[in-house]
């Protein structure tokens, strides 16, 4: 959503000239708090389906500057071998889960804040945004692994 907040931002009414600058409207600031918010200490969880194994997912616990540039875009969407270390394993039908919240201050905040942060991003899916749902929280069957190599 922040990437295509950017790529808006030069054509929104207000700017002059191919070289204007402006500062960043409020929605691209609330997103770059939000997106700072959810990666504060550069931790990331990426969340994948294991190909061997119908059904069950798997939630790499990884840190940004494991990533070329910074940036974990390079491995959405596509398949990868991973060498790494099971930390956790929920079982199917467990009351157990793993938080995807749980290194960030999202922790301090109960589920009506989530609803209200799902219902703006339904909103924004009504505008013709295409988004995906919003998940806190991955349910078994699941692995959760401390990627030492992610691969092709």
């Amino acid at each position: 959503m922040k990437e295509a907040l950017d790529f808006a931002a030069p054509f929104a009414p207000g700017q002059t000239g191919p070289k204007a600058q402006r500062q960043p409207e409020v929605p691209v600031k609330k997103m770059m708090a939000l997106l700072d918010a959810l990666t504060e200490g550069s931790s990331l969880e990426l969340v994948g389906e294991l190909l061997d194994v119908t059904g069950v997912r798997a939630v790499l616990s990884t840190r940004l500057e494991y990533f070329s540039d910074r940036n974990a875009s390079e491995v959405i969407d596509g398949e990868f071998r991973v060498l790494g270390k099971p930390v956790r394993v929920i079982p199917s039908g467990s009351d157990d889960s793993i938080n995807l919240l749980r290194k960030t201050k999202f922790t301090l905040f109960g589920p009506t804040l989530l609803d209200q942060l799902n219902e703006a991003l339904a909103k924004a899916t009504q505008a013709g945004l295409s988004l995906p749902k919003i998940e806190t929280e991955i349910h078994g069957p699941a692995i959760q692994i401390v990627p030492i190599a992610i691969f092709t």
